[in-house]
């Protein structure tokens, strides 16, 4: 039993250490992130692994994640088979992130929420049953509702009873229309077009109802 507790500590503050660590050089990162751009036509596969790599570290680490999808957007330009293959790198670098954050959050929090927390708070632990029935309707209704803070909710959903598979592809299957958005927002922004700009913006607060919706349902 110690050995076990002992290994979350350490793997606390390793997960401490790199929210710090990325906190403190994001706008290296993200400056050299924007390096990309000039290299994203001829070497796609390179620019892309990059993306989803920081993607992923950009999850566990609690950055936002907006800035590297509308970045993402932005380097591909072009017609719509660009806006395919930004969409898709967005996509996956969200998901695997997000699966990436659940793991930590379940394997760190999950154990102690449930015998500390909800026992002392019945609202609490009465959604958590309700997202274990209705999981991956739930899922995908807050992955639709793109003002939901993306990296937090990945940690927040692992400290549920979600079931792992409900959650990944609730995921996969709500992050495919925002995803989509965001990065139509970020071609929008790199070449200054208002009607792709506003399109964008129009379909965002679209997904915001119908997530919505769905989780009243």
């Amino acid at each position: 039993m110690e050995k076990k507790y002992f290994k979350k500590i350490g793997a606390i503050g390793v997960w401490i250490a790199l929210i710090i660590v990325a906190f403190l050089y994001r706008d290296t990162l993200l400056g050299l992130l924007d390096t990309l751009k000039d290299n994203a036509q001829m070497n796609t596969l390179s620019v892309a692994a990059a993306l989803i790599g920081a993607k992923v570290v950009g999850a566990v680490a609690l950055l936002p994640g907006a800035p590297l999808t509308l970045l993402t957007g932005s380097i591909f330009e072009g017609g719509f088979d660009q806006f395919l293959i930004a969409t898709t790198i967005a996509w996956l670098g969200n998901l695997l992130g997000a699966v990436a954050a659940f793991f930590i959050g379940r394997y760190l929090f999950r154990s102690y929420l449930k015998n500390e927390i909800l026992p002392k708070y019945p609202r609490l632990e009465e959604f958590d049953r309700k997202i274990s029935k209705k999981g991956m309707l739930t899922v995908i209704a807050i992955r639709l509702i793109p003002v939901f803070p993306f990296n937090i909710i990945n940690y927040l959903l692992g400290i549920t009873c979600v079931k792992t598979k409900d959650y990944i592809i609730g995921t996969a299957i709500g992050l495919i229309p925002g995803t989509a958005a965001f990065v139509y927002l970020g071609k929008g922004i790199g070449v200054l077009n208002p009607v792709n700009i506003a399109g964008a913006v129009f379909g965002l607060i679209i997904l915001s109802y119908i997530g919505k919706k769905l989780d009243r349902d």
